[in-house]
């Protein structure tokens, strides 16, 4: 059985791509970084990755202290 990926996942399924955010700007910033990436990747992003960072946004929204201390943000 072989896995078929779509021409649109094929861009994080080969490769990766990063965007750098200073930890010490905690959620504030991770937020600006999950905004960069979807600016950067508008209409490239799989729907699972997009999900992925809705999913992320609420959880932050939720319990940002959660949230910062378990991603050891600042």
């Amino acid at each position: 059985m072989t896995t078929r990926i779509a021409r649109k996942d094929k861009l994080f399924s080969f490769d990766h791509r990063t965007v750098d955010f200073d930890p010490y700007d905690g959620v504030p910033g991770l937020l600006v970084a999950l905004d960069e990436i979807e600016r950067r990747y508008r209409g490239q992003l799989s729907f699972p990755l997009h999900v992925n960072i809705r999913l992320i946004r609420q959880w932050l929204d939720r319990d940002p202290v959660g949230a910062a201390a378990w991603l050891k943000l600042s």
